[in-house]
């Protein structure tokens, strides 16, 4: 169960009594180099997050406390530039002032645990289910790099030819896709963030404009692993015991634009650009495995923001040619959406244009008589 949720006004009048035992370099620091941040988690109301997090906690056992505050510890450790969790809360118990800007005194701070078991009730993956174990060993030659390159501004084919008419059927005809684990948290994220920014009028509540595409996340992990066997104690340097992979979910992937392939993750985003305002505002974001070609990706996240908003629609859907195949368009024609897609040029045209119709390498018509469309 949860216990003590610190409301959004509690934590603003937190805030304000906390001043009171500040001293005069914390008051300097406050107005000054955390002042963003300051700002940043003073507009950040959790209060419907409580509402979707309640029902993932037992209603019998140890409660749980500082959930909020936990919340609030993660949006301020990106902001100060951590990465890191261990180093993070080491960095919250030596320093008083940020201890106050998630709603905690220095006494009071959650531990290192209960970071990791707050993040354990975001990732709804049953770990009974969960095949990637982090201390699990794996072949040797688990992570082969493909051989093919398409060369540098070129991408990879898609694996399987069909799988964008599939996956764009499937989007219609199921409720979900299956291994959706981050569901809580793009839940999460619209109660705290999309709606409060609709009700401000950063987002145009009447439709929008979404523009997605993915982008490479290198992982530092190695690809080959860590051997655990003792054959190099009997000389034996080459060997094919299986090994540790510190990050096993990881896979080669190709980065069209360094022309070379990479070790990681594939990073799908859908953005909002407001021009009136200037302003991109990231709306759905998506860890993806590196091998995932874009059309698929594509399709599944533009399915997840629609099912998590269906109060906001989409009236323009701009892709890259990743994305140029008819399955996209006639599911974007299904649901009322307008795509602007940039055309594969790759082969001069797609493949799915029927062969009586052919298209410039400009996207323009061209009758049987060799002549270009005109356009009146």
């Amino acid at each position: 169960m949860i216990k003590n949720w610190q409301s959004h006004q509690e934590y603003l009048n937190f805030l304000h009594e906390a001043k009171i035992h500040f001293d005069s370099s914390q008051r300097a620091r406050l107005t000054g180099e955390c002042v963003a941040a300051r700002e940043k988690l003073r507009l950040l109301n959790l209060d419907s997050v409580m509402e979707l997090l309640e029902t993932y906690y037992p209603p019998l056992g140890r409660p749980a406390i500082n959930q909020p505050q936990i919340l609030r510890s993660l949006v301020l450790m990106l902001d100060q530039g951590f990465t890191g969790i261990t180093a993070w809360v080491e960095k919250l118990s030596s320093d008083s002032l940020l201890a106050f800007l998630i709603g905690c005194s220095p006494d009071s701070l959650p531990p290192l645990g209960s970071y990791y078991d707050f993040i354990d009730r975001l990732w709804l993956q049953d770990q009974q289910f969960q095949k990637s174990g982090r201390k699990d060993l794996f072949p040797a030659n688990k992570n082969s790099r493909p051989a093919n390159k398409p060369g540098k501004g070129k991408k990879l084919p898609n694996r399987h030819p069909e799988i964008t008419k599939i996956m764009a059927d499937e989007a219609v005809s199921r409720d979900e896709f299956p291994f959706y684990y981050e569901k809580l948290l793009h839940q999460a994220f619209c109660a705290a963030a999309i709606t409060p920014s609709m009700q401000r009028g950063l987002i145009n509540k009447g439709g929008i404009t979404l523009s997605g595409d993915g982008t490479c996340v290198h992982t530092h992990a190695s690809p080959y692993g860590h051997k655990v066997c003792d054959c190099l104690d009997h000389g034996q340097n080459r060997c094919n015991c299986p090994r540790h992979y510190s990050d096993p979910d990881a896979h080669w992937g190709w980065d069209s634009e360094l022309g070379t392939y990479y070790f990681g993750y594939t990073l799908y985003m859908l953005s909002y650009h407001d021009s009136r305002l200037g302003i991109d505002l990231p709306l759905h974001i998506r860890f993806l495995d590196a091998r995932r070609h874009d059309s698929v990706s594509g399709i599944v996240t533009l399915k997840e923001f629609r099912d998590r908003n269906p109060g906001l629609p989409i009236q323009n859907l701009c892709f890259d040619s990743a994305n140029d195949n008819y399955p996209t368009y006639n599911l974007c024609k299904t649901w009322g959406i307008r795509p602007f897609i940039d055309l594969n040029d790759k082969r001069g045209k797609p493949k799915s244009i029927p062969d009586e119709i052919t298209i410039d390498k400009d996207g323009t018509p061209v009758c049987q008589a060799g002549h270009r469309m005109v356009y009146s």
